[in-house]
């Protein structure tokens, strides 16, 4: 029997590609969505680049505006 071979995706690689499509899907720029979850646009660069990704607070917050975009609009603005 051959083995079925697994990859992995690196964790930042699909936090790159998530958040990405997040920002575009609300029509914000780099700057923008980085100022309405409160991170720097630096760090929000380095997450969509895929050379750092989220933790803490940020994994959370990013996880609930996927689910509950409006709701997380709403008690952020």
């Amino acid at each position: 029997m051959a083995k079925s071979k697994i990859t992995r995706t690196p964790a930042s690689a699909l936090w790159s590609t998530r958040v990405a499509k997040m920002r575009k899907a609300m029509g914000l720029s780099q700057r923008a969505f980085a100022a309405l979850i409160g991170v720097s646009l630096a760090t929000l660069r380095s997450w969509e680049l895929g050379q750092r990704r989220p933790s803490g607070p940020a994994v959370v917050l990013l996880s609930v505006l996927v689910a509950e975009p409006e709701a997380v609009l709403r008690a952020l603005r």
